[in-house]
C-alpha cells in the first residue's frame, strides 16, 4: 500500500484542522479570524508562515488543478507576503500535492469561513418590541385640527 502524499489531521483539542504534506502546512486562522497560515520548512533554511486569505487559497488550489508546472503554483504563493519566500526547489511539487490531495476540504473550510464572515457581517435582529396598550386621551378627540378654521 502507497503511503499518501497528505493527509488531513483533526486535533482531538478542538483546533483547527491541519492539511500536512513534508515539510508544508496549511491551517486555518484561530481567534476568530479569516484566512489560513501556509508554513513551510525549506531544506537548511528556518520556518516560514505566510498568511492567506481564503480567496488567495481558493485560487492557488484552482491553480494546483491546472496544468501549470508546480513551479508556477509556487510564485503564486511566493507574490502573496511582503517577505519573499525564498525559492525551495524540494516543496514546489510538495505544496501542489497538498493542494490538489486536500482541494475538497480545503474547499469546505473556506466555504464555512465565508458564512462566518457572513453572520457577522449581517445586522443583529431588532429584538421584538411588546406593544403598549392604547390609551384613549379625551383631549385628543376634542381638539380642533390645525390648518383651517373653517373646516368645523
Amino acid at each position: 500500500m502507497k503511503a499518501p502524499r497528505s493527509v488531513v489531521r483533526i486535533p482531538p483539542d478542538g483546533a483547527p484542522r491541519e492539511f500536512v504534506a513534508v515539510a508544508v502546512r496549511v491551517v486555518a486562522a484561530t481567534g476568530g479570524k479569516d484566512g489560513f497560515f501556509v508554513q513551510i520548512f525549506p531544506d537548511m533554511r528556518g520556518p516560514q508562515a505566510i498568511y492567506v486569505s481564503p480567496a488567495q487559497l481558493e485560487r492557488l488550489i484552482a491553480l494546483s488543478e491546472t496544468g501549470l508546472p508546480d513551479a508556477e503554483v509556487w510564485a503564486e504563493l511566493a507574490k502573496i507576503p511582503l517577505e519573499p519566500v525564498a525559492p525551495a526547489r524540494s516543496l514546489y511539487p510538495r505544496f501542489r500535492a497538498l493542494l490538489a490531495d486536500c482541494a475538497a476540504t480545503l474547499r469546505e473550510e473556506i466555504a464555512a469561513q465565508r458564512e462566518r464572515a457572513e453572520q457577522r457581517a449581517r445586522p443583529p435582529e431588532p429584538a421584538p418590541v411588546a406593544e403598549e396598550p392604547a390609551v384613549e386621551r379625551p383631549d385628543a378627540t376634542m381638539s380642533r385640527p390645525m390648518g383651517d378654521p373653517d373646516a368645523l
